[in-house]
């Protein structure tokens, strides 16, 4: 993919590894605890509902998802491998 937006824009260059395990992950980390501290914080307003999904993977194990809906927006809480219940 990189290759073809240089091919778009000549002299383009990738970030680099470092940095992008490094600066970007992290701001974009915090980027994410801002969004999800704001959904939350509308929570005490609106309240919010818990919803689950299940479904089963590649290798088909059962798993469920746990997710928080509110008018805000819905976030993921939790996997969880139901397999051994």
């Amino acid at each position: 993919m990189i290759d073809d937006i240089a091919l778009m824009r000549p002299g383009f260059k990738g970030s680099s590894y470092h940095d992008l395990k490094g600066p970007l992950l992290k701001g974009v980390v915090h980027d994410v605890h801002e969004y999800f501290f704001e959904i939350k914080a509308n929570w005490k307003l609106y309240g919010c509902s818990i919803m689950a999904d299940g479904w089963s993977n590649r290798r088909n194990v059962p798993i469920m998802n746990f997710l928080a809906y509110s008018p805000r927006g819905t976030i993921f809480l939790k996997l969880v491998d139901t397999s051994s219940l």
